[in-house]
């Protein structure tokens, strides 16, 4: 009995051993896995600080957060130069006061929208306000950013100075609707009118 007894304890201590050795190496392969997903997770995060920080064409985060909507969260250097800003210096505004009033009524209902998840994604051309008062033409072309929590929700948003294209349409519009010797309204723009 005393035998059955010992031989009955060691193995239960060796059964105990075992369960702790697999659980062990468990908790290290585990932890190894968490490791390399972090380091994975800092390599992408990296990756997008250099392709934001260094893209040639204006990137911005923004905020879909309720209490701090349209508000930037970062911006690159490409994005303030269109507008005359440091990117710093466009921390302190909300996406929407730097554009044209009869512009910033489009750009706040899409932030609206995806804000309250009915849009995705959008594009939209509007007027922003430089820091030197002049007006550029700007097309914002925004993705919706979820990571999970609705609070941390924003736009990645990629601008594109358009204000030479703009100037361009304007000129080819006046261009068929007014004599090219006189500068006055042709025939078509008088039609047009009287219509």
């Amino acid at each position: 009995p005393i035998q059955r007894e010992l031989l009955e304890a060691l193995a239960l201590q060796a059964g105990i051993a075992i369960t702790s050795a697999r659980l062990t190496d468990q908790v290290h392969a585990e932890r190894e896995d968490l490791q390399r997903e972090q380091a994975r997770l800092a390599a992408s995060e990296a990756a997008f600080r250099f392709s934001f920080d260094g893209s040639a064409t204006g990137m911005a985060l923004v905020s879909l957060n309720p209490a701090e909507l349209g508000r930037f969260q970062r911006a690159n250097d490409a994005f303030g130069r269109v507008l005359g800003y440091s990117s710093l210096d466009l921390i302190r505004f909300p996406i929407d006061s730097l554009v044209a009033a009869d512009d910033a009524g489009g750009l706040r209902t899409a932030m609206v929208e995806a804000r309250d998840g009915a849009l995705n994604d959008f594009r939209l051309e509007c007027r922003f306000l430089r820091s030197d008062e002049e007006q550029v033409w700007v097309c914002l072309t925004a993705t919706v950013i979820d990571p999970g929590d609705a609070s941390s929700r924003f736009l990645l948003i990629h601008s594109e100075d358009i204000s030479d294209r703009r100037r361009r349409e304007a000129d080819l519009q006046h261009q068929a609707s007014h004599d090219p010797l006189t500068g006055l309204p042709n025939r078509r723009l008088l039609l047009q009118r009287l219509d």
